[in-house]
């Protein structure tokens, strides 16, 4: 597949980045809280292509999120990146991995968190609310993402020797993208569901918040927050769902549930936000998928 097949855009990033990764300072990248949540297991995995691993931390941690969100003026007071995004994501799932679930194979979804926003290294983030003139784009964008990683972003692997570690992570890739396909694929699903919820939770407290909405439009707050915070919600629990549903023990559905619920969902009752009517009207909805798990 040439370059030439891509947009402009993906063609003009490629170009940027070929240059940057050649500088010297590319490959100075603090990963020490990175390898902070990983398992011995994948730091021994990573340690052959720790330079490569800089390099493509430090592009995560070029790619901006959020920026075209509608509320421009609210969110250039914060800078949000892919790489805190997935730091953030690596704390969620130590957080479920120290309530003691073991059918779900955290080795495997620590380095789907890694990979999972590969794409946008080159693509950049396309924020889910954009403008109705750029949906054509954002729809070419979403589907060139899962083409992008392997061949220009693990492509950067270039030893024979390293060809195996590469290998591994495509394969890694490829199964996180292709989750809708297999419903029983548990940590492929997780890793979904914390994305959506870490974003989510991101948002509210810095973008959709009403206390810091009102601090740039004063009453005349954009409607279209909580209709966006609801249909997020929706897609929590239809996320949670499809998670649950691929898991067999009951007790371990029941203490992922009471994670989500309690930890991330009991964030949307902050009456600092300001949507504790969405909060009321879902939270019999995560009480119902409750009462559908088997007792024990």
């Amino acid at each position: 597949m040439g370059l030439k097949e891509f947009p402009p855009s993906v063609q003009n990033r490629v170009a940027f980045l070929s240059e940057e990764i050649k500088k010297p300072e590319i490959k100075i990248f603090n990963t020490d809280e990175v390898y902070s949540y990983l398992s011995d297991e994948n730091k021994e995995f990573l340690a052959p292509i720790s330079d490569y691993f800089k390099i493509y931390l430090n592009c995560l941690d070029g790619v901006i999120r959020w920026k075209e969100h509608p509320n421009q003026k609210l969110v250039e007071k914060f800078t949000d990146t892919d790489y805190s995004h997935t730091l953030d994501m690596l704390k969620i799932l130590k957080e479920i991995e120290d309530l003691g679930i073991k059918t779900v194979n955290f080795n495997t979804a620590q380095l789907e968190i890694l990979v999972h926003d590969g794409t946008e290294v080159i693509t950049n983030d396309v924020s889910i609310l954009h403008s109705p003139e750029m949906d054509s784009f954002f729809q070419v964008i979403k589907k060139l993402e899962p083409r992008v990683f392997i061949p220009l972003v693990l492509g950067q692997i270039k030893k024979k020797e390293f060809f195996g570690a590469r290998k591994e992570l495509g394969i890694l890739f490829k199964r996180y993208e292709s989750r809708n396909n297999n419903l029983s694929d548990t940590e492929s699903h997780l890793v979904k569901l914390i994305d959506i919820f870490q974003a989510d939770i991101f948002g509210l407290e810095n973008v959709n918040s009403k206390t810091k909405l009102r601090e740039v439009y004063g009453d005349n707050l954009p409607v279209d927050s909580a209709i966006f915070l609801e249909e997020r919600i929706n897609k929590e629990i239809s996320q949670l769902k499809i998670v649950l549903d691929s898991m067999s023990d009951p007790q371990e559905k029941s203490i992922l549930l009471s994670y989500f619920k309690n930890k991330q969902f009991a964030k949307f009752d902050n009456t600092e936000y300001g949507y504790q009517d969405l909060y009321s009207k879902y939270l019999p909805d995560f009480d119902s998928i409750g009462q559908t798990l088997p007792s024990f």
